[in-house]
């Protein structure tokens, strides 16, 4: 486990072996790829949480350790983009879908609450108007079960063999 690698690097009796895709040439791929994809691409589930400690108490066994840094923030940036974009339509655009699969736990903690706070709005909403075409006699049993309907998709990464 990372905790005990930290333990003991601190106490000199190891070297860190960062993950395979915390180094410069990879990231960079990865960035490269970010800006071309429409979709988020398959990271590691924990990228950030990673990265950001090994980078903070490992940067002597990191290569590049700086421009690792700066290529994890540029990845982060365009992902955070791509998840406001698709938060942005599935508010403002009536879409009833929001798929945010390959997102990140870190990903998913910083979007949770704007998420929450549309679906608290979006169910007021469809409550209000559930009460209306209950009480309106004119609008059929189909039109009342087709009002508003929403979904949440989050998919995990599925664990990579290392």
């Amino acid at each position: 486990p990372i905790w005990l690698a930290l333990y003991l690097k601190k106490r000199a009796k190891c070297r860190i072996l960062p993950p395979a895709w915390l180094n410069a040439e990879v990231l960079l791929e990865i960035l490269n790829q970010e800006k071309v994809e429409s979709n988020l691409l398959q990271l590691d589930e924990n990228f950030r949480e990673i990265s950001s400690i090994l980078l903070k108490s490992a940067t002597d066994d990191i290569p590049n350790s700086n421009k690792v840094s700066c290529l994890i923030e540029d990845i982060m940036t365009i992902r955070s983009s791509k998840i406001d974009e698709k938060v942005n339509q599935f508010g403002n655009e009536g879409n009833q879908v929001l798929n945010l699969t390959n997102i990140t736990k870190h990903e998913v903690t910083k979007v949770k609450g704007g998420i929450i706070l549309f679906l608290k709005k979006f169910y007021q909403l469809n409550s209000k108007n559930q009460l209306q075409t209950a009480n309106n006699p004119e609008i059929s049993q189909t039109q009342r079960s087709s009002q508003f309907y929403c979904c949440l998709l989050y998919t995990s990464p599925s664990p990579r063999d290392s």
